[in-house]
C-alpha cells in the first residue's frame, strides 16, 4: 500500500471525540473538546468547543469549525466558511510512527506557518504567526477522550 493510501486509511481513524489543550505565547489558554465527524468520502468536519482563558483572568466561550479534506495525496484544511477558504495544505509524510507536514498561509502582511503531527491518539499542531502586525505562537494538543475504569 502506498503512502497516500495508508494516510487515507489513517485519516478516517480521526473520527471521534478529542480533548483540546491550547497555549498561546501571549498568555491565553484554551481547554475544550473536538468532535471529528465524517462529511463525505475524504472530508471530515472538526468542531472545537471550549473556554479561552485570557491573561487578565477572564474566561470566554469559544468555538471554531474546520473542514479537513484528503485527496490526491494532499491534506487540505479549510475554514468552515461560505465560500470555503483554504487555510493550509500539505502532503503528509510518515516517519517515526507519525504523519507530519508543514504548511504556510499568507494572510498579508502576516504569515501563518503550521507544523502538524498526527498519531492515532494525539494530534499536535504548532502555529507560528509572523509579520508586522502579529508575532506569536500557538501550540494545540488533541488527545483521545478515553474513559478510565478503576479496578
Amino acid at each position: 500500500m502506498n503512502l497516500p493510501a495508508k494516510f487515507s486509511v489513517f485519516f478516517n481513524t480521526l473520527i471521534g471525540e478529542w480533548k483540546i489543550s491550547r497555549k498561546v505565547s501571549t498568555g491565553e489558554q484554551f481547554e475544550g473538546t473536538l468532535l471529528v465527524s465524517s462529511l463525505s468520502q475524504g472530508a471530515l468536519l472538526f468542531e472545537e468547543v471550549g473556554h479561552l482563558q485570557i491573561p487578565n483572568g477572564g474566561l470566554i466561550s469559544a468555538s471554531r469549525r474546520w473542514i479537513w479534506v484528503f485527496e490526491q495525496s494532499h491534506l487540505q484544511i479549510f475554514f468552515d466558511e461560505k465560500p470555503k477558504r483554504l487555510y493550509h495544505a500539505f502532503e503528509p509524510d510518515f516517519s517515526d510512527g507519525a504523519w507530519r507536514g508543514e504548511a504556510h498561509h499568507d494572510c498579508a502582511p502576516d504569515i501563518y506557518i503550521g507544523k502538524y503531527e498526527l498519531l492515532e491518539d494525539l494530534i499536535v499542531i504548532h502555529q507560528e504567526i509572523r509579520g508586522p502586525k502579529k508575532e506569536y505562537e500557538i501550540c494545540s494538543e488533541y488527545r483521545r477522550g478515553y474513559v478510565t475504569q478503576s479496578s
